[in-house]
C-alpha cells in the first residue's frame, strides 16, 4: 500500500476521530502477522514532527523512516542531460551550468526544474536549446513565477478576480506551517452570483497553463482542484502578495469552511454554532458555499434568538442593578453620617470640658492674687486659643473621616465598578498619603479589568499602526485607501484621503509634524497632520509598499513592486533611483545615522547603499554589498538601533543577522513559517521575528530562543 502525501492526513483531514480511525487501521494493516502487508509513506521532513501525534504509529515509523536528501549538483545534471540525450535535443554550453546554479538550494527545486525544462522544451529551436531562450524564460527561478504572471495577465479583468479567488482556496496558511497547497472539491469554487461560466473558463486556463491540477472523483462533484506545483505557493511574488494581503482573511474562512463541516458531523448541534464577532465577520463573505450558507443562517438565527431573551430579562437586570446600587449609596451614606455625628459629638463635648477646666484654673488664679480683671483677659484669651484648637481640630478630623470616607466608598466600588473604585481611590490618596490610602489605591489597580482600545473606523483591514514620535497620536493604514489619525484614547483626529488604492504603510515624520503614505496606487504622499496633502511622489511604476523618513527628516526612501527603492528630498523631489533587485522590493531603510539604506527584495536577497554614493551616481548607484543567502523572498531589513547590525526576515522560515558591512553573522533557526518581520529592541540586544506559523520568537544576538509568543 503506497500512500503518497501522506503529511495531507494533517493538514488536510479537520475530522479528529476519521483521522484517529484512519491510522488505527493503518498500523493495525501494517502489524497484521498473518499477511504479508507492506505499507510505504511519502512525507515532506518539514511535516515529521505531526508524527507524534500518532503515538502507536511513531515507533513504525521512525524503524523504517528513509530520509531522501536533495539531489546533488551531480544528479541533478543527469536529470536534465540524460532524458535529453535520449530525444537528441542539446544544450547550449552554460545553460546547463546556469540551471543548476538557480536551483540548488532551493526548498523546490524538482518542481521548479520540472516547470523550468518543459517551458525550454517550448522555446526549443528544432533539437536545441539556447541561452537566449533559457533568459527570456527566466531560468530556474523564475521560469514558474514569468508563467503565472504570464497566464494571469492573459485574461480578463473579471476572469482575474476569479482566479484570484480560486487560488487563495487553493492554498493553506495552516497552524504552524508555512503555507501549502490546500485541495479542495470542484463543485466548492462555485459561489453565488458569479457567472459559472466564467468559474469554468478560468479553471480551463489555469490548467492549461499548468498551474492547477484536476484530480477525477467517482462524480463530477467530487473530482479535486489543486496547486499543479507547491512550489507555485513559494515562488510565484503575485501570489505571495495576495495572501500577504489576505492572510487574516484566509485563515478566518478556512475556519469558517472547519466549522461548519464540523457542525454537519455533529448533527447541527447548537453548541458548534457561531456568535459574535465571528459572526458578524462570517456574514460580510460573498462566497459562501451551500453548507457555509447553512451554518451561518444558523447561527444568525441562534444569535437572535439570544437577543430576544437577553431583551425580555434585560429590564429585571437593569431593576436589580439600580436597587443594589442605591442600597449601597444608602448604606453608604448613613454609615458615613453616624460615623461623622459621633465624632463631632465628641469633639463638642472635649472642647466644652476642655474650656470649663481652663476657666476654672483661671478663676482661680486671679481670686488668689485679687486680680479679677486679669482672670477676665485671661479667661478670654483662653478661650480664643482653645477654640482656634477645637477649629483647627474640628477641620483635621474632618480630613481624616472625608478620606476614610472616599477609601470606603472606593473598596466598595470595586465590586461593582472597578474604574469608579480606582479614581475614589486616587482621591483618597491624594487628599491623604499614608498606609491605608496607598494599599486602597494599589487595590484599585489591581481590580480594574484593563481593556484594550479600539479604533473604529477602518472598512477594509489595517496595514500598519504607529505611535507619533511623543506617543499621543496613532496613525493606521488600511486597504479602504486611506490612513486615519487617533488621539491616543482611539478618537479619531483626521482622515488622510486621496489615494485610489490600498495604503500599505505610514509614518510619522521624526519630528511628528509630517505623515508619509505608501500606497497600491504606485505613488507615496506626504501630509501634514490635519490630513491635507502636501506632495505626491510620483515614479514609480508598479504598488509602493513602504515609504519611510531620513532620521533627521530630510529625506525619504520608498520602496515598490517596480523592482526599485526611490530617494527623495524632504518635499518630495526624486533623487536618485536604487536598481539592482530582480524581484519587487518589499522594504527599504536608513540607517540609524542616514548614511546607508538597507532593502529588501522578492528575489531572496537584501542589498546594503551608501546614500553619499546613490546621490552621486543617481540612477547608476551601485550596492555597498549584497545580503545573498537567504532561499525565500526577503520580506524586511532593518538596521539595529545602534547601527552595528542588520536583521532580515525571510519566507525561506529564517531570519539572519548581519554585521553593518552583510558579512554574516549567524541564523535564526526555529519558525516553521515564513518569517515576515524581524526588529531589534532599543538597545540592540534582542531581536523579535514575527510568523506566518502563528508565533513570535524573541532571540538574543547569538540566535538563541529566549521566549516564543503563541
Amino acid at each position: 500500500l503506497l500512500i503518497d502525501q501522506f503529511e495531507e492526513t494533517f493538514t488536510l483531514c479537520t475530522d479528529e476521530a476519521r483521522r484517529a480511525e484512519f491510522l488505527a487501521r493503518l498500523v493495525a494493516l501494517a502489524t497484521d502477522a498473518g499477511a504479508a502487508h507492506r505499507v510505504v509513506l511519502t512525507m515532506r521532513s518539514d511535516f515529521e514532527p505531526f508524527i507524534a501525534r500518532a503515538e502507536a504509529l511513531q515507533p513504525l515509523y521512525e524503524a523504517g523512516k528513509v530520509t531522501l536528501p536533495p539531489l546533488t549538483a551531480g544528479e541533478l545534471r543527469e536529470t536534465i542531460e540524460r532524458p535529453a540525450e535520449q530525444v537528441g535535443l542539446k544544450f547550449e554550453a552554460g545553460l546547463v551550468d546556469s540551471l543548476l546554479g538557480d536551483i540548488l538550494g532551493e526548498p523546490a527545486a524538482l518542481p521548479l526544474l520540472q516547470y523550468s525544462l518543459l517551458k525550454l522544451w517550448e522555446a526549443r529551436e528544432r533539437n536545441r536549446v539556447t541561452l537566449a531562450a533559457y533568459k527570456k524564460v527566466g531560468g530556474g527561478r523564475l521560469a514558474l513565477a514569468r508563467g503565472a504572471d504570464a497566464a494571469y495577465a492573459a485574461l480578463i479583468p473579471e476572469e482575474q478576480v476569479t482566479a484570484r479567488r480560486i487560488l487563495l482556496r487553493l492554498v493553506r496558511p495552516g497552524e504552524g506551517l508555512e503555507i501549502t497547497s490546500n485541495r479542495v472539491r470542484r463543485s466548492a469554487l462555485d459561489r453565488g452570483g458569479e457567472d459559472p461560466g466564467r468559474v469554468a473558463r478560468v479553471l480551463a486556463k489555469l490548467v492549461d497553463a499548468r498551474l492547477l491540477r484536476l484530480t477525477p472523483g467517482d462524480t463530477p462533484d467530487d473530482t479535486q482542484v489543486e496547486v499543479a506545483h507547491e512550489a507555485l505557493v513559494r515562488n510565484w511574488p503575485t501570489l505571495v502578495e495576495w495572501l500577504e494581503d489576505e492572510r487574516i482573511a484566509l485563515r478566518q474562512r478556512q475556519r469558517l469552511s472547519a466549522a461548519a463541516e464540523q457542525w454537519q458531523r455533529l448533527s447541527h448541534d447548537p453548541g458548534a454554532l457561531w456568535q459574535g464577532r465571528l459572526l458578524e465577520e462570517a456574514r460580510q463573505y460573498d462566497d459562501l458555499s451551500a453548507p457555509e450558507q447553512t451554518f451561518v443562517a444558523a447561527s444568525a438565527a441562534a444569535e437572535a434568538a439570544r437577543a430576544r431573551r437577553a431583551a425580555r430579562t434585560s429590564w429585571l437586570i437593569r431593576a436589580l442593578l439600580v436597587i443594589t446600587t442605591i442600597a449601597s449609596v444608602v448604606a453608604t451614606v448613613l454609615a458615613v453620617q453616624a460615623i461623622n455625628g459621633r465624632a463631632q459629638a465628641e469633639r463638642n463635648a472635649a472642647v466644652a470640658q476642655t474650656a470649663e477646666i481652663g476657666a476654672e484654673q483661671a478663676k482661680a488664679t486671679a481670686e488668689a492674687s485679687g486680680q479679677i480683671a486679669d482672670w477676665q483677659r485671661a479667661t478670654a484669651v483662653v478661650a480664643q486659643s482653645l477654640a482656634t484648637t477645637a477649629q483647627a481640630q474640628t477641620e483635621q478630623q474632618r480630613k481624616v473621616v472625608d478620606t476614610q470616607r472616599l477609601a470606603f466608598a472606593a473598596q466598595t466600588q470595586f465590586r461593582n465598578n472597578a474604574e469608579t473604585g480606582l479614581l475614589l481611590a486616587y482621591e483618597a490618596n491624594a487628599r491623604d498619603d499614608n498606609a491605608v490610602t496607598g494599599q486602597s489605591l494599589r487595590d484599585g489597580i489591581d481590580a480594574v479589568p484593563w481593556r484594550p482600545i479600539a479604533l473604529n473606523g477602518h472598512t477594509a483591514q489595517v496595514y500598519s499602526a504607529v505611535f507619533s514620535p511623543d506617543g499621543q497620536r496613532i496613525l493606521t493604514a488600511s486597504g479602504d485607501k486611506t490612513a486615519r489619525l487617533w488621539d491616543a484614547s482611539g478618537q479619531p483626529l483626521a482622515t488622510l484621503s486621496g489615494h485610489t488604492a490600498q495604503v500599505y504603510s505610514a509614518v510619522f515624520s521624526p519630528d511628528g509634524q509630517r505623515i508619509l503614505t505608501a500606497s497600491g496606487d504606485k505613488t507615496a504622499q506626504l501630509w501634514d497632520t490635519s490630513g491635507h496633502p502636501l506632495a505626491t511622489l510620483k515614479g514609480h511604476t508598479g504598488v509602493v509598499y513602504r515609504a519611510v523618513f531620513s532620521p533627521d527628516g530630510q529625506r525619504i526612501l520608498t520602496a515598490s513592486d517596480d523592482k526599485t527603492a526611490r530617494l527623495w528630498d524632504a518635499s518630495g523631489q526624486l533623487l536618485a533611483t536604487l536598481k539592482g533587485h530582480t524581484g519587487r522590493v518589499f522594504s527599504a531603510v536608513f540607517s540609524p545615522d542616514g548614511r546607508r539604506i538597507v532593502t529588501a527584495s522578492a528575489d531572496n536577497t537584501a542589498r546594503l547603499w551608501a546614500v553619499s554614493a546613490v546621490l552621486n551616481a543617481g540612477a547608476s548607484g551601485q550596492p555597498i554589498t549584497t545580503l545573498n543567502a537567504h532561499r525565500g523572498v526577503v520580506f524586511s531589513a532593518v538596521f539595529s538601533p545602534d547601527g552595528t547590525r542588520i536583521v532580515t526576515a525571510s519566507a525561506d522560515n529564517t531570519a539572519r543577522l548581519w554585521d553593518a558591512s552583510g558579512k554574516l553573522l549567524t541564523t535564526l533557526n526555529g519558525h516553521i513559517g515564513p518569517i515576515y518581520s524581524a526588529i531589534f529592541n532599543p538597545d540592540s540586544t534582542r531581536i523579535l521575528t514575527v510568523s506566518f506559523d502563528g508565533t513570535a520568537r524573541l532571540w538574543n544576538t547569538t540566535g538563541q530562543t529566549i521566549a516564543i509568543l503563541k
